[in-house]
């Protein structure tokens, strides 16, 4: 290829041109406890402190600093402390730095895609085609969207860009400089800790690991030696999670729903609809035995992975492009594994990284039959193309702020207690409390919670009907066991006559506009 860059402006335009109205879009989600309502970050007062206390350390949030205490990201609180101080907190600042990131990691994956061709014994004449649709599938996939548009997740972006930035100039033999992106994206989100093992990974698949081990010491040792350093270091400024997904639950459950997360990855790379910002336990509910239909995908991918490792290394040879980039998928999920516990089970974010898999190893695949279906492989690869950018682009607008982000999650997913139950309080700071009753009746019918069934009473006396209040808590003081729910029923101990006590009330949450 004569000229690559030519190549390279499609796809990294038409990251930008996808995500490019963001910039008029609110701060959303998780954006307001971690951006707007952290002082430490509207200024470069504290950069010390970023680098010696764990992510979110600055938070107004008393819950938000817990959940957020296993996390260590100094490099991605200076970069909101950057625009802050560029836009003067405006929302159009950040968003433009985040889509700025994704069209540098397009960038990045389409001349890896270049570095990885000949050396995979791909057809070269087929090079600058497959580095444009992969760059062109990356840019476009749907599952980007979150990682893109909430602030929140440019950790992802950063730690993305670090590893692909590692990636690629490990493949043009800069091994030294290689180490200053992954040091970057270590900083910047846990997930950049895989890249060692990416490397190693690309290079077995491009025949050049090496035959003795001071040569393996030699070329990987550097990375090895940073990602352990990095290792002791976050061990020692943070904590264990507050929240676990899986808390309370026995090692087989986590087992099976982790395989039925694998299952939900890979349906995400082929086919990725509906989205949502938040697995919840009604949208994704425990896996208690092995006889789900998604267990058992997840476990045969597995050993699909296992199989293609361990039998290739048994007999000494190199796995297929289409199986190396399976393993690159299956190691690039890692650290969302939960060998260490955090609050989230899945997360389309999660799969920034690991869609590389996809994007290049496709285009990969399609390479050994052009010769003889050329027609056929570019049309289908362009209506995967169209799909996948008209799905991004009807997403976009649901990010335009938390209210329609969970409005669109309660469209797609009308049974989520996640989305009913921040509704509600949306609409409990809005002083809508009519409708806060609602989704909050509905959040406790999707999912009994105590929570959800105490602030559908705080509503209801919102709108002076304490007597319907008391008798709703009266309804749902025992669960379906009959074993009494002791947070309602202690709050029933109190109710004197018809005054409702003083201790009933409803956490309205800090991360939700209050406007309708």
């Amino acid at each position: 290829m004569k000229n690559p860059w030519l190549i390279v402006i499609g796809p990294v335009l038409l990251a930008g041109l996808l995500y490019g109205s963001s910039i008029e879009h609110s701060f959303a989600w998780d954006d307001h406890y971690l951006v707007v309502n952290n002082p430490s970050l509207h200024s470069f007062e504290h950069l010390d402190e970023w680098f010696i206390h764990p992510w979110a350390a600055g938070s107004d949030s008393e819950g938000g600093r817990a959940q957020n205490a296993l996390y260590w990201r100094p490099i991605t609180q200076l970069s909101y402390a950057m625009d802050w101080s560029l836009g003067g907190g405006s929302p159009g600042v950040f968003h433009g730095t985040n889509v700025l990131l994704h069209m540098l990691c397009t960038g990045l994956l389409l001349f890896l895609v270049g570095t990885l061709w000949k050396p995979m014994g791909l057809p070269s004449h087929m090079k600058g085609r497959g580095m444009l649709l992969a760059g062109l599938l990356f840019a476009a996939h749907p599952v980007h969207t979150e990682a893109v548009h909430l602030i929140t997740y440019r950790t992802t972006l950063l730690a993305s860009a670090g590893s692909l930035g590692a990636l690629l100039l490990f493949r043009y033999g800069k091994t030294t400089w290689a180490l200053l992106p992954f040091i970057l994206g270590l900083l910047s989100k846990e997930e950049c800790i895989v890249t060692p093992g990416l490397i190693v990974l690309l290079d077995w698949l491009t025949r050049q690991l090496p035959a003795h081990w001071k040569d393996w010491v030699r070329k990987y040792g550097a990375f090895g030696g940073v990602a352990l350093l990095y290792l002791v270091l976050h061990s020692s400024l943070t904590t264990g999670a507050a929240l676990d997904f899986f808390a309370g639950q026995a090692g087989d459950t986590t087992f099976f729903t982790m395989m039925k997360v694998v299952a939900l990855d890979l349906k995400l790379m082929f086919w990725p609809w509906p989205l949502t910002p938040f697995y919840d336990w009604t949208i994704f509910p425990y896996a208690h035995h092995p006889f789900h239909w998604e267990v058992l995908v997840g476990v045969c991918a597995i050993g699909l992975g296992a199989w293609l490792a361990v039998g290739n290394l048994i007999r000494r040879t190199t796995p297929s492009p289409t199986a190396g980039w399976f393993l690159f998928f299956l190691m690039a999920l890692i650290p969302y594994s939960h060998l260490v516990p955090f609050f989230d089970v899945a997360g389309e974010r999660f799969l920034y990284l690991p869609s590389i898999a996809f994007c290049a190893g496709l285009p990969m695949a399609m390479s050994a039959f052009y010769d003889r279906f050329p027609k056929p492989l570019w049309v289908g690869s362009g209506i995967i193309l169209l799909i996948f950018i008209n799905l991004t682009w009807m997403r976009g607008p649901a990010f335009k702020n938390t209210r329609s982000l969970l409005q669109a999650t309660q469209e797609a997913f009308p049974h989520s207690f996640s989305a009913a139950y921040e509704l509600g309080r949306a609409e409990l700071k809005a002083k809508d409390f009519p409708s806060a009753e609602l989704q909050f009746k509905a959040a406790f019918s999707s999912l009994p919670l105590e929570v959800a069934a105490l602030c559908a009473a705080t509503a209801l006396i919102k709108q002076e009907k304490p007597g319907e209040a008391k008798a709703f808590l009266q309804e749902v003081s025992l669960d379906s066991r009959g074993v009494p729910r002791q947070g309602i029923v202690q709050v029933l101990g109190q109710w004197g006559g018809e005054e409702p006590p003083s201790s009933l009330s409803c956490d309205e949450g800090n991360m939700l506009e209050t406007s309708p």
